[in-house]
Parts: C-alpha cells; sequence; structure tokens
C-alpha cells in the first residue's frame, strides 16, 4: 500500500524534529479474548498500524506462552510490500478498554534468519 502525499508529508516532518528512526508502519502483536489467532484488523486510529492476533482466548492465562511470528510475511500481508528495517520494538500490557488489571511477564525477544535455530 503506497503512502498517500499527505502521510508521506508528515512522516518527513516527524522524522525532521524526531529523528530519521520514524517509522512508516508497525505491527502490534496482541492477545485477544474473542478473536481467534491470526486474525487481523487496522488500528481505530491510523491505516499504518497493523493489530495481528497472537493468541486468543484465556486457555494459556497463567502460563508461559512461546510466541513466534514471520515478521517479514506478517508486514507483506498487512502493507503488501517488503518490511523496512526494523528501527523500534515496544512491549507493553494495556487493558484501558475493559477496565480490568493484569500481571504479564515477558521474556527474552529475539529476531531470527529464517534458517536460524529454533
Amino acid at each position: 500500500k503506497k503512502l498517500s502525499f499527505s502521510t508521506r508529508t508528515k512522516i518527513r516532518l516527524a522524522r525532521a524534529v524526531y529523528g530519521a528512526d520514524i517509522p512508516t508502519a508497525a505491527l502490534c502483536y496482541v492477545w485477544d479474548t474473542r478473536l481467534p489467532r491470526d486474525s487481523s484488523l487496522w488500528s481505530v486510529y491510523t491505516d499504518r498500524v497493523r493489530l495481528i492476533v497472537a493468541e486468543s482466548g484465556s486457555s494459556n492465562v497463567g502460563r508461559w506462552v512461546d510466541m513466534r511470528r514471520n515478521v517479514a510475511e506478517d508486514f507483506r500481508a498487512a502493507f503488501g510490500e517488503d518490511p523496512p528495517p526494523i528501527s523500534g520494538v515496544a512491549i507493553a500490557t494495556d487493558t484501558d478498554n475493559t477496565g480490568e488489571s493484569v500481571v504479564a511477564w515477558y521474556g527474552d525477544i529475539r529476531f531470527l534468519t529464517g534458517d536460524a535455530p529454533k
């Protein structure tokens, strides 16, 4: 999906203010209680963020869950273009839409090449 003139202008302005590492698009992997795994939807705030359900339901609540994703394939499916170099990773635990509280632990995050051992 090619960027509109307006979006390109906003990105140029943001990069001028904040630096060259402002991403043009982002994948957001989520654990959703209702949507099935591998569902995807656009952010309600922008069409440059794609949410992908990496885990679903409550059967794994309270368990350590290993997640593996092919970020390049997910990006191509979401945006119809090859991914740029990864400029950052954000980790968040968020329940502001449900009003609940939650505790989450995160382990190592690794990016591996296609031929790397699992």
